[in-house]
């Protein structure tokens, strides 16, 4: 069934190298002059919850072993809001998805069940701006905001981003400039072949990654 409002983008880049091996930006461009892979933002959600687990294992205060609690829901002052319109919003509620609650669980856990109420605590130590900070690095180029639910993903990034980021972490810490012309050749054969410069920096320690 089709949906209007629903789009679709694609991005698959070769870790530690940076080249966009595939990419769907939508379905017909003469219909949709929009990129949706390079050009349309959307929320990151849970995807953004990774910057926030580099950057506590950055700081040395955690490991992948360190356990918090996955109780849902609970309520943070960190995440309080004295304009949000209902209660719970001024209160600072945090919930994991469909109320489910944890006990006191290790990194790994949280991280493969998407623990919201874990990943809140944890952003609260690590701070926003070092989670900022390690998306960046990773290779998030659209504009990031420091607040505190961004470990839940409120920012708004393209799918190109995130291919990015994700391309640097399995690259063990390389982020690579992404690039799609893998090189321009010239039928006058005088005119040297330019190709593509990989353009790399290690932006991670290996062994954290």
């Amino acid at each position: 069934e089709d949906t209007p409002s629903v789009h679709v983008g694609m991005a698959s880049i070769t870790p530690g190298d940076g080249a966009i091996v595939a990419v769907y930006g939508g379905e017909d461009y003469a219909k949709r002059q929009q990129n949706a892979a390079t050009q349309d933002k959307m929320q990151a959600g849970s995807t953004f919850k990774i910057f926030t687990l580099i950057a506590a294992l950055q700081s040395g205060d955690y490991s992948l072993n360190s356990r918090l609690s996955g109780a849902s829901p609970q309520y943070f002052e960190e995440f309080a809001d004295p304009s949000a319109p209902t209660a719970n919003g001024r209160r600072g509620r945090v919930k994991n998805f469909g109320n489910e609650s944890f006990g006191n669980i290790d990194l790994r856990k949280a991280t493969g069940s998407s623990v919201n109420t874990v990943y809140a605590a944890l952003n609260i130590d690590a701070t926003p701006e070092k989670s900022m900070k390690a998306a960046q690095d990773a290779g998030v180029r659209s504009e990031l905001q420091p607040n505190m639910a961004n470990v839940l993903g409120t920012d708004y990034v393209t799918v190109l981003d995130m291919a990015t980021a994700y391309a640097t972490i399995a690259a063990q810490g390389v982020r690579a400039n992404p690039y799609i012309v893998k090189e321009i050749r010239f039928q006058d054969e005088s005119v040297p072949t330019i190709k593509a410069k990989v353009v790399k920096q290690q932006v991670f320690d290996k062994d954290l990654m």
